[in-house]
């Protein structure tokens, strides 16, 4: 099977939290699938064509900098492109110009506009690798909707012939859409090709590379009419996998807006600027946090915990809710800093820390185990001698000295994990697993009080606690790298 994890960018405009969710998601199907077993290929389909291209092409003919374009890529395109819109885009003639240029690029026309367009997309490609790997997010493919133009072109042929479509007076080309009596433009009037061809053809075009037994487009609700039509002529030529019925798991995973994100003074709002608030935010709590053994003067391990507290309290934000439930971000700006708070909803509403704990949790669950092997009660070898050396222990720990309120409620709660997974994995929904996680670390916590581990009676009790404490962090880390973060060991 093969998911697409595809968010949806377009080159030199800014990554925002639609984006964010859709990529969270995605990752999160891609992972699932893995735990399952599945053959998973992830692939981010990005927007680098269509009459946005001839608006920015026209712009930066007209205000573009080499300097700021090097210095700063993703911010001098979109600046660039926010001018042209303003003062191209909202006219026809300036729409029928851009609409031209990238008519000419698909003719081969153009070969000053195609080396610029591939510097556009170079760029900004570098720039969004490197927010996806803050992200702890890889995809096993880049796909672009340029890609396909020719094979666009190509299949519009082929389905006339076929008569799925049928070209109209006007020279435009149409096909049937999922709702009866309407139809769909495949090919423009000037021969152009759109949005839902180069899907069409792009869909195909996997189909025959990777023999797929499903695929799934990672999607905001908002296109839904758009993968129906997809969904309904990818049926019409004979590819099963995209009826609606063909597996318990929909084409388009949808998902709602998240809300509270929005720009300021007409500016759009990079996601590097969020996920900033929310190292911000995370590097405060961490200060004020009587458990963080990581500090400032650490530099750039400090930093680099605090970036990634940062990206997984903003998974599990977008991650804690079902799919088609908005999300809403507290977002304010101080001065010229954004600053991202923790009440979800209202200020009467107790802040959300739900990613920050699950990690505060399993770091400290590690820093026992080291602890254990620095007093000698656990040996210092493999993972297998290690876990035969606990096994051992809890075979035998006497009866009477188990904590029906501890121990038992722990590995109670430990044999649900299965449950937690099939939910997750059969309706993608992620908020059972968060919740799953955030009842073990609540059992987890109170159970420090009562299960003391190094000031144990025995070595045997101690060494039953440790193993009853290592099931619980491997399970918590197994669900966090499920969920799309990295598991810290240190915090």
């Amino acid at each position: 099977m093969m998911p697409e994890g595809r968010n949806s960018v377009n080159i030199a405009k800014p990554m925002h939290m639609g984006h964010f969710r859709a990529t969270v998601l995605g990752n999160f199907v891609k992972n699932i699938n893995l735990a399952a077993g599945n053959k998973v290929t992830g692939i981010n389909y990005l927007g680098d064509w269509g009459t946005q291209f001839g608006l920015l092409s026209l712009g930066y003919k007209n205000y573009g900098d080499a300097r700021l374009l090097e210095e700063d890529p993703l911010k001098h395109l979109h600046s660039v492109y926010v001018r042209a819109c303003q003062t191209l885009g909202s006219t026809e003639e300036g729409k029928a110009m851009a609409s031209a240029l990238v008519t000419e690029l698909e003719r081969g026309q153009r070969p000053d506009l195609a080396d610029l367009w591939c510097k556009f997309r170079a760029l900004s490609l570098e720039d969004l690798q490197r927010v996806y790997t803050r992200m702890n997010v890889y995809f096993d493919h880049y796909e672009y909707e340029s890609d396909f133009v020719t094979a666009a072109i190509q299949l519009v042929e082929h389905l006339i012939k076929r008569r799925i479509a049928r070209r109209e007076a006007d020279g435009s080309v149409t096909a049937g859409s999922y709702e009866p009596g309407k139809r769909v433009t495949l090919l423009k009037s000037n021969g152009g090709t759109l949005y839902l061809t180069r899907d069409l053809a792009a869909a195909i075009s996997r189909a025959n590379r990777y023999n797929f037994d499903r695929m799934h487009y990672i999607v905001e609700d908002g296109q839904r009419e758009h993968f129906l039509n997809l969904a309904h002529l990818l049926t019409h030529l004979c590819y099963d996998w995209a009826k609606a019925n063909a597996s318990p798991w929909p084409l388009h995973v949808r998902f709602a807006r998240v809300n509270g994100a929005s720009s300021r003074r007409g500016n759009g709002l990079f996601l590097r600027d969020i996920l900033d608030a929310a190292k911000q935010e995370a590097r405060r709590r961490m200060l004020h946090s009587p458990n963080t053994r990581i500090i400032p003067s650490d530099g750039v391990i400090f930093e680099s915990v605090a970036d990634h507290l940062g990206v997984t309290w903003l998974v599990a934000e977008m991650l804690r809710r079902p799919r088609l439930q908005p999300v809403y971000l507290n977002l304010r700006w101080q001065g010229d800093q954004l600053c991202l708070h923790s009440r979800a909803y209202s200020v009467d509403e107790a802040p959300d820390l739900t990613g920050l704990g699950l990690q505060y949790c399993h770091a400290r669950l590690s820093s026992l185990e080291e602890k254990a092997i620095a007093r000698g009660l656990l040996g210092n070898g493999d993972a297998e001698t290690i876990n035969s050396q606990l096994l051992h222990a809890l075979n035998n720990v006497p009866p009477h000295r188990v904590s029906r309120e501890t121990e038992e409620e722990i590995c109670g709660h430990l044999a649900l994990l299965p449950d937690a997974l099939t939910y997750a994995y059969i309706k993608y929904e992620a908020d059972g697993l968060l919740r799953y996680c955030s009842r073990l670390t609540s059992l987890i916590n109170r159970a420090w009080r009562f299960l003391p581990v190094l000031t144990a009676e025995s070595e045997e009790l101690a060494l039953s606690r440790i193993a009853i404490f290592r099931m619980a962090r491997n399970t918590l880390g197994t669900c966090l790298s499920i969920l799309g973060t990295k598991p810290l060991l240190r915090l």
